[in-house]
């Protein structure tokens, strides 16, 4: 970004950081300095993340996102309009595990599944992994199953080709051939899976190395491979996680910009797809499926930087109008504003006071870990959070720091202060946000409606009761009253990580 402005403007000075927003040097008192904030990022978490700090340091924010031919700017002041998390943004669709584990029917199933695949053979250990037994030796069927996850000792000339026969043996024959057995013993009426037959060791030796960082043509991109294309494919990208990245092993994460991570991944969806009955997709799809990608139209994203730099030249001249501006495929009206509202006095980040939550779930099965995974910082989106709690009259500190805190992560809610009626107090320093969140115990969530295990819901505040009284009193109950409106760049945009101070 910054070379590309310097061509049409030599004379500007840019200092330039390719960094994490997350990196603790970009804190608040650092974003202090500055007059206006511009988000052009593409997941909800770092922009909810730059959101408070926004609110923090009381620095305006211009927010802009586009999806496919639809796009929209927003701008956030602090006090003045509705912050970028006064109402509820879109995210990525979730699914049950028991789906994503035995009965997949959609290609989105198995691609989610693959992605678990990846990071129980090259991430780091984690026993939420819905794929963990995987990593456990055991016996079933007669089989004797060892570990799937790689040993220094595999690294062998011929090593790499035996783990990569070994894993995709367990992943695509021996575990499906129990998960038939299943099928059959529950007389179930839709199709059993069936294993990939006709592969064998010998298929793993001859695949040749995947080609690290190489990308891809348009038309590989949009093409589906055979069975044979799929496997060679798989092969090819577990020995080269081996051979070329095996010091990496144990702590790798996907990331869609992965060329190798993304190559196993579409090989992984599609032959697990076969497995089960269902159409494979092109390394497109899958990509735009695993990333929660809408293609980006190089026209949107120039006509949304174009309002973005018009709303940043208002904030500066002191004359603005705080407008959101909306970008459509309309023919008639491709552009439509509004004034912005005012802050949501329900907010649970720009309201006044720290808000009362209400979490139900099943506190005999949450464990601390998945509370803090899913609940604070998945759904909540806090990034550094600490936990405390109230036992006879003593403030405990159950979670702070990750490393100090580990053998409190696999503790079970319910066995470790957190049962029905515990009120709990979460604080997060690095965004300047508390809250308190009352725990109600629930063992019978709807698995379909609430996938992550978990419902949620704020208690009004004290200034507009009204406001939010009857979803306080039944939080399964859908708002039909709020006003659905359209929020595009919350968690579906491909643009390029990007915040201009």
């Amino acid at each position: 970004a910054k070379e590309t402005v310097l061509k049409l403007r030599p004379g500007l000075k840019i200092l330039a950081h390719h960094n994490s927003v997350f990196e603790k040097q970009f804190g608040v008192k650092w974003l202090s300095g500055f007059d206006v904030v511009v988000n052009a990022l593409d997941n909800l978490k770092a922009r909810r993340h730059m959101n408070r700090l926004c609110l923090s340091a009381g620095v305006p924010l211009v927010d802009g996102g586009t999806g496919g031919y639809q796009g929209q700017v927003t701008v956030h002041q602090k006090g003045l309009t509705q912050c970028y998390e006064c109402e509820e943004k879109p995210v990525p669709k979730t699914y049950p595990v028991c789906t994503i584990r035995s009965t997949p029917d959609k290609i989105e199933h198995c691609v989610a599944w693959s992605k678990y695949f990846f990071e129980i053979l090259f991430g780091k250990e984690d026993d939420t992994n819905m794929l963990a037994d995987m990593t456990q030796d055991k016996q079933e069927s007669g089989h004797g199953l060892d570990s799937i996850r790689w040993h220094k000792q595999d690294k062998e000339p011929q090593g790499s080709a035996h783990y990569a026969w070994k894993v995709f043996h367990r992943a695509f024959q021996l575990d499906i051939e129990t998960q038939a057995k299943m099928f059959e013993e529950a007389n179930k009426k839709t199709r059993a899976p069936v294993p990939l037959e006709g592969f064998s060791q010998q298929h793993a030796e001859a695949a040749s190395l995947r080609e690290v960082g190489v990308k891809r043509t348009v038309e590989q991109t949009q093409k589906v491979g055979s069975v044979d294309d799929d496997a060679a494919s798989f092969f090819s990208c577990v020995r080269a996680m081996v051979e070329c990245r095996g010091d990496e092993i144990g702590g790798v994460s996907f990331d869609k910009d992965d060329q190798l991570a993304m190559d196993f991944v579409v090989a992984a969806a599609n032959l697990r797809a076969r497995i089960f009955g269902i159409a494979p997709a092109s390394h497109f799809k899958i990509k735009s499926i695993a990333g929660a990608i809408i293609p980006a139209i190089a026209t949107t994203n120039a006509i949304v930087s174009g309002l973005i730099v018009v709303e940043v030249l208002k904030l500066l001249q002191n004359s603005h109008k705080f407008q959101m501006i909306f970008v459509t495929a309309s023919s008639s009206h491709p552009l439509s504003a509004s004034a912005m509202p005012p802050p949501n006095p329900n907010c649970l980040v720009c309201r006044d006071g720290a808000p009362l939550l209400t979490c139900w779930l099943d506190t005999t099965k949450f464990s601390l870990s998945d509370f803090v995974t899913k609940v604070l910082k998945d759904k909540l989106g806090f990034l550094e959070p600490s936990i405390d709690v109230s036992d006879n009259g003593r403030e405990l500190c159950l979670f702070e720091d990750p490393e100090e805190s580990a053998e409190n992560l696999p503790k079970i809610m319910s066995e470790f202060y957190l049962g029905d009626n515990a009120m709990v107090s979460i604080s997060d320093y690095t965004q300047d946000l508390e809250s308190k969140i009352l725990i109600s115990h629930r063992h019978d969530l709807d698995e379909e409606e609430h996938p992550g295990g978990f419902q949620i819901s704020a208690q009004p505040s004290e200034k507009h009761p009204a406001s939010c009284k009857r979803k306080a009193e039944d939080p399964l109950e859908e708002d039909r009253t709020a006003p659905k409106k359209q929020n595009i760049g919350a968690a579906g945009e491909d643009l390029d990580d990007l915040t201009i101070l």
